[in-house]
């Protein structure tokens, strides 16, 4: 996606176009919002483009581009992203602050893995010293949670872990989230997964769940995850497509499971799943004392993206996706809508998304989670709300713009389509929220 550069206002607030059924947001400027709007109507491409041209004096928009073109393409992509007139949602603040558009409520920490990446190692380790001061909200703090973002319009929630299935709110919670109307997300690892607990994920509202499942194999798979994960996990993705819920599988992809791709999406076409996502991994918790040693390069993914390409364009499920790294002619050709009127802006901590601690702090991005100085706020303190508005690292994330990154990312041509990755990674890494991301590869 680029950030437009015609008809800019440097001070126009920014809206938020969401598919309220499948979860797809873009982030549009006055332009994007007018057509949305009509969209939303019921009104055609071409009809659209005629009142449009008939209010630009009003909207305050010079059109030194072909409208109609402009006008066909965003709501052919809009209609191709599932959006109709009815699950449309177009959202903004009343002030400055950007309208948050995913909360991450990890409502526990509890886990029956111990993996190798896990960017929450050291917060389990505290949470069950002897001496540890630490005390979760309850099912009712977090049903007023819910409630607080309801009333904010927040279209998207994640209820997550840890493993969540180890929450007794778990099924709960999600229900009373469901019932608000809200899309729901979760993760799970699969092996808690008995046939009757997935038919409660499908009573609890979730359409489609993400498991982790990191190769075809025993050996691939129980690198991260440890021993006697495999079979369980694949039996409890099993279980969930015998309950009519759409499993999305989430993989971390490194060095020691990379090289056996297409068995590993035989596999997942054999077990019924409709997505396969492949991730970078983070170097977050443990994942920074693995991060170097097991991570990915750009070339290696380029050869990634090769095998995903064959793949899908072979019309085979399930649909694979991969995270297009610093590939940027790829993230030009898949996450593009217009250039007249969608807007870009880099990473979503403090920006779109927030995630809320088992005890109520917010953190502007949960790789932060699993240190304390990145505790600024709680929810018992302070209302979502407020929190979204004034904590520290949420505004120090939207600081964050192409003129303040520093000097690699302000000289790189593709700085418009990345505003400089993940902040979070950068700082975690380097000291600092304003270096590049530590993924990208690209010299000066």
């Amino acid at each position: 996606m680029n950030e437009i550069t015609k008809n800019k206002n440097k001070n126009q607030k920014q809206t938020t176009v969401v598919n309220t059924w499948n979860g797809k947001t873009y982030l549009m400027n006055e332009l994007g919002v007018e057509i949305v709007r009509l969209f939303r109507q019921g009104l055609k491409s071409k009809t659209i483009a005629q009142v449009i041209e008939s209010r630009l004096d009003t909207i305050g928009i010079q059109a030194n581009f072909d409208l109609q073109t402009e006008t066909d393409k965003i709501v052919n992509n809009l209609i191709k992203g599932g959006f109709t007139p009815i699950n449309t949602r177009i959202l903004t603040s009343d002030d400055d602050t950007p309208p948050l558009i995913f909360l991450q409520i990890d409502i526990s920490w509890a886990c029956n893995l111990r993996c190798k990446h896990c960017y929450l190692s050291n917060t389990l380790k505290e949470q069950h010293h002897p001496k540890a001061d630490f005390h979760p909200l309850s099912s009712s703090e977090w049903k007023r949670v819910i409630d607080q973002a309801l009333e904010m319009n927040v279209p998207k929630m994640s209820v997550l872990g840890g493993e969540p299935m180890l929450s007794d709110m778990f099924f709960d919670l999600s229900k009373y989230a469901s019932d608000k109307g809200f899309r729901l997300y979760t993760t799970t690892n699969g092996i808690l997964v008995t046939p009757e607990k997935a038919k409660d994920f499908r009573d609890a509202g979730y359409r489609d769940i993400d498991v982790s499942l990191d190769g075809a194999t025993v050996e691939e798979h129980e690198f991260l995850r440890g021993k006697n994960t495999f079979n369980k996990t694949i039996r409890g993705i099993e279980n969930l497509v015998a309950a009519g819920v759409e499993v999305k599988v989430a993989c971390v992809l490194h060095k020691k499971n990379s090289r056996n791709l297409p068995a590993f999406f035989n596999l997942g076409k054999q077990l019924g799943v409709k997505h396969i996502y492949l991730n970078s991994i983070l170097p977050g918790g443990e994942g920074q004392e693995i991060f170097d040693d097991i991570s990915l390069t750009t070339d290696d993914w380029k050869e990634i993206l090769k095998v995903v390409d064959t793949w899908n364009a072979s019309g085979n499920t399930p649909r694979v996706f991969a995270e297009p790294r610093f590939i940027f002619d790829r993230i030009h050709a898949k996450e593009e809508v217009s250039d007249q009127a969608q807007v870009y802006s880099g990473c979503k901590g403090g920006k779109r998304e927030l995630t809320l601690t088992p005890d109520g702090y917010a953190i502007a991005c949960s790789l932060f989670s699993n240190e304390k100085r990145f505790y600024t706020s709680n929810i018992r303190e302070k209302t979502l709300k407020e929190i979204w508005k004034e904590d520290y690292w949420v505004n120090e994330f939207r600081k964050i713009n192409k003129s303040n990154l520093c000097s690699d990312c302000q000289n790189c041509k593709y700085v418009d389509k990345c505003i400089g990755g993940c902040h979070a990674s950068a700082l975690l890494k380097t000291g600092s929220l304003y270096n590049k991301d530590p993924k990208c590869d690209i010299r000066f």
